[in-house]
């Protein structure tokens, strides 16, 4: 279940939503991506948000039970080291996925099993990020002024782990070891050419 949709938010709702992430404290990863998590509950400020993205997942997806589970921002630039999203799925609470694209620079497209999207600033991609394999192509710029910024907001039903044991039960043993066999399953038939990360050096990472 994929689906584009373009231009979700105004220019003016993307810049918002920029100046509030901008305004809150950030760290950088491994993935070569300046990140921070966004409060669900600052409706104050984000009602609006909220709401747009749930209006958006819940008909996308023929779900109104759905629940949020987290929305993060991510700016990915060379100035953060080297962006990478390798082939992979979702170990968190990622059910139903809302990716926007926020602002960017240079295109960089994403794919979800084998189908490229191109998004422009605005613009959405929806899929099921726990059971559909996702991935960008090498990043296509080294330059530190490049970049691409992302909201993605996360939803599962309310019987989902996440409810029932809380978020740290990705730490679990027997559910990381039954998420690495899924993976394994996943990428041991995965091939495209946009692929520079297969099998061992993803499941690698993602085991320690």
């Amino acid at each position: 279940m994929t689906k584009h949709v373009r231009q979700l938010l105004s220019p003016e709702e993307r810049q918002f939503v920029v100046d509030y992430a901008l305004s809150r404290p950030w760290s950088v990863d491994s993935w070569g991506r300046q990140t921070c998590d966004v409060p669900l509950f600052d409706t104050d400020i984000l009602s609006w948000l909220y709401d747009k993205c749930f209006c958006v997942a819940s008909s996308v997806f023929a779900r109104t039970t759905i629940i949020p589970t987290y929305y993060k921002f991510c700016r990915y630039s060379p100035r953060y080291g080297a962006p990478r999203v390798p082939p992979h799925i979702d170990e968190n609470a990622c059910t139903y996925t809302v990716d926007i694209q926020l602002d960017s620079s240079t295109e960089w497209p994403i794919y979800i099993d084998f189908e490229e999207f191109k998004l422009t600033d605005g613009d959405a991609v929806l899929y099921m990020g726990e059971d559909q394999l996702h991935w960008r192509p090498p990043f296509p710029s080294d330059h530190g002024s490049e970049f691409v910024t992302m909201l993605f907001a996360h939803y599962a039903e309310p019987e989902h782990w996440f409810f029932k044991y809380g978020q740290n039960h990705i730490y679990d043993k027997d559910f990381h070891s039954e998420w690495i066999a899924k993976m394994k399953s996943l990428l041991s038939s995965a091939r495209h050419e946009t692929m520079t990360e297969l099998d061992e050096n993803v499941l690698f990472e993602f085991q320690n």
